[in-house]
């Protein structure tokens, strides 16, 4: 890693500009129903890959100008072919099924991306936040990190 690339240091901290102006998006775009189970070639995978490049650009660009004054210059795309499910909810998803998707069965308590956004981050979180009430069912005086959004669902 060049130690020039500073992006943006601290903890969610996106309010400071970081020192250089080269950044990475990152995109999680699922196929959908049309690709689901199938193969595609090495170049639909690549149409694929461009018209979601084109799309997220033509999206994001104009609020990126906007709010910031920046513009975004690809200069590569990495496409993954995961083999777990990306799922896509329909709306309202996120505040009825996951949230009951959530809550603990018994002694098990469940922790992985489907329960929020499709990626790492979701999945590290929910790990983080079913730790904390497996601590809260084993010492119910356990108080949460003050900085934490874990939901506490002990039902």
């Amino acid at each position: 890693m060049d130690p020039e690339i500073k992006g943006y240091e601290g903890m969610r901290d996106f309010k400071k500009h970081p020192k250089d102006d080269v950044g990475i998006l990152t995109i999680y775009h699922p196929l959908g129903q049309k690709w689901n189970g199938k193969g595609y070639t090495e170049e639909q995978a690549k149409d694929l890959a461009r018209a979601a490049t084109n799309r997220m650009l033509q999206l994001y660009s104009p609020f990126l100008k906007e709010t910031w004054g920046t513009e975004i210059e690809v200069e590569s795309v990495e496409t993954s072919r995961w083999p777990f499910s990306v799922h896509v909810t329909e709306p309202g998803y996120f505040k009825t099924k996951a949230k009951i998707l959530r809550r603990p069965f018994g002694r098990i308590f469940f922790a992985h991306n489907n329960l929020g956004v499709p990626a790492f981050e979701e999945a590290l979180f929910r790990g983080h936040c079913a730790a904390n009430n497996i601590q809260k069912r084993l010492h119910p005086s356990f108080n949460q990190e003050e900085w934490t959004l874990c939901p506490l669902e002990l039902r």
